[in-house]
């Protein structure tokens, strides 16, 4: 289909979309039809009209651009694609920027150096300095006992190196996922608006059976158990490359992620120091990072327990 073409289809699935009450939308069948088609026809309009390769790094943005710009825009629907041209462009720009950031941060930072800069960087903040200025990276050398040249390549490490994720194994020494990120960020370049929406649908749905599992735990486990859950969700997130706003959009109303120790877990996540690890999560009940470990292993079995119950019971 031409841009011509796709203009006339934008503007008509437009012009139906806002003959629906605006406070009855959500809860229309055939909006969130005709959401998800107009997404796609502003997709395929963006392919024609900016450059194809920056589009395809764009499938959530342009999906929120339609979020934002239906419950805004309050024109005759003649005018809906020059309204949304301008934002389009805009998102599309900042989504290929944080692309460049998050693949230059594609290095993993050791634990041991990921504390120290933790540590450094909350000392920095602590005397209103900036980390990458010269004089504060003199201070810290000081102050940690590491040379000038150390501290400088650990900050511009940092700068360049996503956080170190760390993982819940199994007793098979495999390498085991909540929210099972390997395939469900599998291939996440080049997805289209509606494949966006699948995909946080996915993930859903596998909070809220972690949120089922979560309440069916005995209370006296719950503070633990929250605060390792929280931890780890919001890690994998991290890692898939998830931003901290979409993240914690994620938990908004998971039991899970409302006892105080989930609080605090989500506290640190906001403050850029990253989450606490198992092993400082475990401290604070007294136990170690073993215990931790196997705290999450037995969840997990649980987890994947009652999924199977789930999927016997859809058969």
């Amino acid at each position: 289909m031409d841009k011509t073409k796709l203009e006339e289809k934008l503007t008509r699935v437009a012009s139906e979309i806002f003959q629906i009450p605006a406070q009855s939308r959500t809860e229309s069948a055939e909006f969130l039809s005709l959401r998800t088609k107009l997404a796609e026809c502003l997709w395929n309009w963006a392919r024609l009209t900016f450059d194809e390769e920056k589009v395809r790094n764009s499938g959530t943005e342009i999906m929120d651009c339609v979020n934002r710009s239906l419950e805004s825009f309050n024109g005759p629907s003649a005018d809906y694609i020059k309204y949304i041209s301008a934002s389009l462009k805009k998102e599309i720009t900042r989504a290929n920027e944080r692309k460049i950031v998050f693949d230059e941060r594609a290095i993993r930072l050791p634990e041991k150096k990921r504390r120290l800069l933790k540590s450094m960087i909350r000392s920095a903040k602590e005397y209103g300095k900036d980390i990458q200025n010269k004089e504060c990276q003199e201070h810290l050398a000081r102050m940690y006992g590491h040379t000038e040249k150390e501290i400088a390549d650990l900050v511009k490490w940092y700068f360049q190196s996503s956080v170190q994720s760390e993982t819940t194994v199994n007793d098979e020494g495999e390498e085991i996922s909540l929210l099972d990120t390997k395939r469900v960020f599998e291939n996440s370049g080049g997805r289209t608006p509606a494949q966006e929406l699948e995909q946080k649908d996915e993930i859903s749905l596998v909070l809220t059976s972690i949120d089922k599992a979560f309440s069916e735990q005995q209370d006296r486990t719950k503070p633990y158990l929250s605060a390792l859950l929280t931890r780890q969700v919001l890690e994998e997130l991290e890692s898939a490359g998830t931003d901290s706003t979409s993240s914690l959009e994620y938990l908004a109303g998971r039991a899970f992620a409302m006892t105080d120790e989930a609080l605090k877990v989500k506290e640190a996540f906001l403050s850029g120091e990253s989450c606490p690890a198992q092993q400082e999560l475990a401290a604070w009940f007294g136990k170690d990072k073993t215990d931790a470990s196997r705290t999450m292993r037995n969840f997990l079995e649980k987890l994947k327990r009652h999924e199977e119950a789930v999927d016997s019971f859809k058969t």
